[in-house]
């Protein structure tokens, strides 16, 4: 799985905050789509595997920390997993070749915690982050999302950000192992209205 993971096809991710006072909701959208094709037994056979990974993220926060641009906030909430995969194995030797697929997929949701800070002086530069866990047993044995960068005030409603990001889960549920990381930097921009 972690060969197939290198050869992300599509990835798409899309981050959401409302805040009043103290309160606020954070929703975070997730989406991979990945294709690896191969050969087996002196090219006898060849086989494709599609995978669609969907994530979403909704989570209450309470801000502990208000300092102007400075915050640290606790946060709770829920994470929905959807995974979703096609095999499809065709013999070579036929004329057309005849082929067969295999679809399964599996949704489930995991409780989540988490904290998420910005730290912030006099100049337009800002370090920014979350920690979140989850899972417990209650979908998954174990749920995690690590994201730290350092973004740029442009203007005081939209922000440059580079980073990096981690996301990985151990589910385990009698016929579906489903345990695998997906990380990588990303660049984006902040809006705020």
């Amino acid at each position: 799985l972690h060969e197939i993971l290198e050869q992300l096809d599509f990835t798409l991710m899309a981050l959401a905050e409302l805040r009043r006072g103290r309160f606020g909701i954070f929703a975070d959208f997730f989406y991979a789509e990945l294709t690896r094709d191969g050969s087996a037994v002196f090219d006898l056979f060849s086989g494709s595997l599609t995978t669609q990974i969907t994530i979403a993220t909704a989570m209450a926060e309470y801000r502990l920390v208000d300092r102007g641009p400075t915050s640290l906030d606790v946060m709770a909430g829920v994470r929905v997993w959807n995974v979703s995969g096609d095999l499809t194995v065709t013999v070579n030797d036929g004329d057309p070749p005849p082929g067969i697929t295999i679809s399964d997929g599996r949704s489930w949701l995991d409780p989540m915690v988490g904290v998420k800070g910005r730290l912030q002086g006099g100049s337009p530069w800002y370090l920014t982050g979350w920690a979140m866990i989850g899972g417990f047993g209650a979908g998954s044995d174990l749920d995690w999302d690590l994201f730290g960068g350092v973004g740029y005030e442009l203007t005081d409603r939209f922000s440059l950000v580079a980073g990096y990001r981690g996301i990985g889960v151990d589910y385990d549920d009698d016929d579906l192992l489903f345990d695998m990381t997906i990380h990588g930097p990303l660049i984006g921009g902040s809006l705020k209205f």
